[in-house]
């Protein structure tokens, strides 16, 4: 994880694994550092997904 954002009643996490970079809202009350591994699990019922290319909304 390379930045924990803090809005409020929600944090935003910014992810990169590889290649790929992901944002995942979380609990406020859930707190984690710069560098901490974190374990995710995607709901795509709930994804917005972007083109890399155009960075326009796949869905």
């Amino acid at each position: 994880m390379t930045v924990s954002e803090l809005l409020g009643a929600e944090t935003m996490l910014y992810v990169k694994s590889g290649d790929v970079e992901l944002v995942s809202r979380t609990d406020a009350r859930d707190t984690y550092q710069p560098g901490e591994k974190v374990e995710l699990t995607l709901n795509v019922a709930k994804g917005h997904f972007f083109d890399p290319e155009t960075e326009r909304a796949i869905r």
